[in-house]
């Protein structure tokens, strides 16, 4: 087609125009004068051979190509191919591509040249920041969404939508790989010279060659086409096995709490487990919803000379002195000889040694004690405050209280006992080294209720928020009315385990502070549940505003608490880069699978739930998690302990982790 011939405007194969967008096109291009270049100018210069691009997209790979069709550079072809083979094509002719530039640029570069266009189009497929996006479109079909940068200012998109031609080996050779073997041969018949014709000889040895590669790549090609029907039976052999297996470990895990349940029964605990609920006590084995994975409660085994030895080392060490790293006494001695794994021993009395920082590591007390983070952190913490001597806690009412609370908590990625024993050092950092205890004058009933509070927070929390309970109308959202489900049922399980004596700590005191306690303990418990976040900081805020001495009324200790207990839940955020980011990664994960269900149950999935986003939410709903809450409520809050500050600075720079990550991509 010559410069300025009209163009038919047809629809081409794997272009989608409403007839609206068809007239529009003609009524422009009969006002428009005739265009004074030829689709080919720049053509030569900017696309002179096939350029091809990977791109990793939404967790996908795929292959985009771009080449003239012919020696003249008529005419073009576009591409694409996942990493499965399957390849989707559409091949045009400079006719089809004139009428795509002119529906596509006539409202925002209408004086794009074709120079410009080429220009553009191939630094698309080579080196520009947005790279080609394949978009899946009805009929299996990919619709290339390909952004031309005309200026550093302007951007064109153009839609080209390609056609699934399937995903058979040839395919991929004639797409991807006779391109380029077709350009060479062009180049070098292009190129050729009076002075390269001297090394004729030598070039047609070359082409010989050539020639038999690509006879020795039709050979190969037709024997691996010959070994893809064997290769398939092999992957479904493979897959049936993998099944096989999976099965087994379904099967062995079976039969592994059989087995608990089985010696459990020898032991006089066969009753309902109703009845065992109330007459043994302990985590039980309760699913409350049909959705969530059965858990059976597994017991922690810890070393009484390793807790004996932690009482000897950090009891009433309130003032931060550091704790001795070896024994020197014939006591400590004594102590360290019941202890088989010595070195692991002093590891996590170096570990626990941190409590008082901010960089306490919970994952490395987690794999250290095999999985007794929790009950170390609060078994060290009543200690350091003294409160087993203030109130005559029996140590083995203490451990075992501890151990089953461990053992409530299920195997979540996130809301797991790990969570808890994190949770449990922020609280103290924010009484202890943050000076909460000292400004708010905290009783012994205020630190016992806030270790219990910080420990217990989310105990037997099933994976699932309250939204999904409420929508489900699971058994927990009915028990509850819906009001703040999760976290009336960490505290009522709890307070219910402590009827039986095993578990009782709060045997020891006397009903005025019994109901102190458990008072204080439901007002912070039901305070983590995020819908009362509004409100809760609502009323902080005002209270801060009163220039009066907080420690004169116990309504506003508890708020202090209040919002103490608040940001230790959520102060992953204010953790070393290292250790945030797993657990960014562990909330991720426990979202998704929530998400996974809510899409098999067909109702709408949560926000930031949904695991196909991941690339474009996940960092966007952590920014807007500490823009909106982290941040707001750590500020304030220092403003009433100015020792918390370095929790915002860290915060702002976790958060600026994720824009420097949203700046590079």
């Amino acid at each position: 087609m010559g410069c300025g011939t009209s163009i038919q405007n047809k629809q081409s194969p794997g272009t989608l125009m409403d007839k609206g967008s068809m007239e529009t096109s003609k009524d422009t291009r009969r006002g428009t004068p005739p265009e004074k270049e030829l689709p080919t100018c720049g053509k030569e210069k900017y696309l002179a051979e096939p350029v091809m691009r990977e791109v990793d997209q939404d967790g996908k790979r795929y292959f985009f190509i771009l080449y003239s069709n012919t020696r003249d550079y008529m005419g073009l072809t576009i591409a694409c191919r996942d990493v499965v083979g399957t390849v989707w094509a559409r091949s045009m002719t400079d006719e089809d591509v004139a009428e795509l530039k002119s529906i596509h640029t006539k409202l925002t570069s209408p004086s794009l040249s074709w120079a410009q266009f080429w220009k553009s189009l191939t630094a698309a497929f080579i080196k520009a920041q947005d790279p080609p996006r394949a978009i899946a479109t009805p009929g299996n079909q990919r619709r290339l969404d390909i952004t031309l940068r005309t200026s550093k200012e302007q951007r064109v998109l153009l839609p080209v939508y390609l056609s699934n031609y399937g995903s058979e080996n040839t395919l991929t050779y004639s797409y991807f790989f006779y391109p380029f073997l077709n350009s060479y041969s062009i180049r070098k018949s292009k190129n050729q010279s009076k002075e390269q014709r001297e090394e004729e000889g030598i070039l047609e040895q070359k082409e010989s060659k050539l020639n038999k590669l690509e006879a020795d790549y039709a050979i190969q090609k037709n024997q691996v086409e010959d070994r893809v029907p064997r290769g398939e039976d092999l992957q479904m052999q493979n897959r049936r096995e993998h099944q096989k297996i999976a099965d087994l470990v379904e099967e062995i895990s079976r039969l592994e709490k059989q087995v608990r349940r089985a010696r459990r029964a020898l032991a006089g605990d066969a009753m309902h487990h109703l009845d065992a609920l109330y007459n043994v006590g302990g985590a039980r084995s309760f699913q409350h919803t049909t959705w969530a994975r059965e858990y059976d409660p597994t017991w922690h085994k810890p070393n009484d000379a390793l807790l004996q030895l932690e009482v000897e080392q950090f009891e009433g060490v309130t003032d931060g002195s550091a704790p001795p790293q070896s024994p020197s006494d014939p006591l400590m001695k004594e102590l360290v000889s019941g202890i088989e794994d010595q070195t692991t021993a002093w590891k996590i009395i170096a570990c626990l040694k941190r409590l008082d920082e901010h960089d306490f590591d919970a994952f490395e007390l987690q794999e250290l004690t095999g999985g007794g983070a929790l009950l170390h952190v609060a078994w060290v913490l009543t200690h350091k405050y003294d409160l087993c001597n203030y109130f005559s806690i029996d140590r083995s009412v203490l451990k075992n209280f501890w151990l089953a609370v461990t053992a409530g908590y299920h195997p979540n990625p996130y809301h797991n006992a790990t969570h808890a024993a994190d949770v449990l050092q922020c609280m103290h950092y924010v009484m202890g080294p943050g000076n909460m205890d000292s400004k708010m004058r905290l009783k012994k009933e205020d630190q016992l209720a806030a270790i219990i509070s910080a420990g217990i927070h989310d105990y037997d929390h099933p994976g699932f928020n309250n939204v999904f309970h409420t929508k489900t109308a699971a058994y927990l959202g009915t028990l509850y009315n819906d009001r703040s489900i999760l976290e009336n049922h960490h505290c009522c399980c709890v307070f219910e385990m402590m009827r039986n004596p095993k578990y009782n700590i709060l045997a020891s005191l006397n009903d005025d502070q019994k109901k102190d306690v458990r008072d204080t303990v439901v007002e912070l418990l039901l305070s983590t549940d995020m819908g009362n976040h509004a409100r809760i900081f609502a009323q902080y805020r005002r209270r801060l505003g009163e220039n009066i001495d907080w420690y004169t009324r116990k309504e506003d200790v508890r708020l202090a608490m209040v919002m103490a207990i608040k940001m230790a839940d959520i102060s992953n955020c204010s953790r070393p880069l290292s250790m945030y980011l797993k657990w960014a990664e562990r909330i991720a994960e426990e979202f998704y699978a929530q998400g996974d269900i809510e899409q098999r149950m067909d109702t709408q999935v949560s926000p930031f739930m949904e695991r196909r986003k991941h690339a474009t939410d996940f960092a966007k709903g952590q920014m807007s998690f500490m823009n909106y809450i982290v941040l707001p409520m750590f500020e304030d809050f220092s403003t009433l302990l100015p020792l918390l500050q370095p929790l915002v600075t860290r915060t702002e720079a976790n958060r600026a982790y994720w824009e420097n990550q949203r700046t590079v991509q």
